[in-house]
């Protein structure tokens, strides 16, 4: 059974080549809860594409044998990154609540926080409507400020720097231990296959030093309307993502003024207009 419908066979295209081909699966994903898995899919299915088995280690050989070295080695990256970022995720949370414990018992906050009407500041704008304030009406904001940035978020961004050297150091060493087991060490990728959807498009062929071989490639005909085609939709992108962005200046901008206006909200204002942004 290779697993080609007879009555729709492939048909390759215009050059030979087929475009897909998809094997079928070996056996339903169905089971009785009461009996064990029959096959690779059935287990995979139920211990570990759901939801409730995400405390559990992934069954890497299970997938290696299911989907192959390829696919196997980056669900065991990914669980292994996962994994990994267990400890800095610990310590990041130790020094977020360092800093909240901390709040306003800094010198800077405590400086402008105690000011009292000592020094006045100048409008944040030139309106009519702008008026000067106290330094100490800023005390909330500099509170914010200065517990993120404290002495032990120096700290954190050195452990992160050791972190990850040792991640990487450790990756390396899973990788191999997996290479061993699945025997893919001495494993060297052989030339790359061209896409199929590629060749079809293809009218000439071309030696290429770097692989030795004659391969498919379009001519100038082909090649630069599909440049053009590229350059102006990464310029449209471009423009969007220009535009987007003076939005946001500009909408946080408008949202500043209009509730720094209010004696209500004024205090607030800095921080609701760039939330809202």
């Amino acid at each position: 059974s290779s697993g080609i419908n007879a009555e729709c066979p492939l048909r390759p295209g215009a050059n030979g080549t087929y475009k897909a081909a998809f094997p079928l699966h070996d056996g339903t994903y169905e089971i009785d809860r009461n009996s064990l898995p029959k096959n690779n899919r059935q287990l995979l299915r139920f211990y570990w594409a759901s939801f409730k088995m995400w405390n559990k280690y992934q069954p890497l050989n299970e997938i290696r044998n299911y989907f192959g070295e390829k696919i196997g080695m980056y669900f065991a990256w990914t669980g292994f990154y996962t994994q990994s970022l267990f400890i800095p995720a610990t310590m990041g949370l130790f020094v977020f609540g360092y800093g909240m414990l901390g709040l306003g018992e800094d010198f800077i906050s405590m400086e402008i926080c105690g000011s009292g009407t000592k020094y006045t500041m100048c409008p944040l704008c030139e309106d009519a409507g702008c008026e000067m304030y106290y330094m100490k009406e800023i005390c909330k904001t500099a509170q914010m400020a200065t517990s993120v940035n404290n002495p032990a978020t120096l700290m954190f961004c050195i452990f992160m720097s050791i972190w990850v050297a040792y991640f990487l150091e450790m990756w390396k060493r899973k990788e191999a231990m997996l290479g061993h087991i699945w025997g893919t060490l001495k494993f060297e990728m052989s030339t790359a296959q061209i896409r199929p959807t590629y060749t079809q498009n293809c009218d000439k062929w071309k030696y290429n030093p770097r692989t030795q071989r004659n391969e498919p490639c379009m001519s100038s005909k082909k090649r630069y309307p599909r440049y053009i085609t590229t350059f102006v939709s990464i310029l449209v992108i471009l423009a969007c993502v220009v535009i987007f962005a003076l939005a946001v200046i500009v909408y946080d901008l408008a949202v500043y003024l209009a509730l720094f206006d209010d004696s209500v909200w004024k205090k607030y204002a800095k921080w609701l207009s760039s939330i809202s942004a």
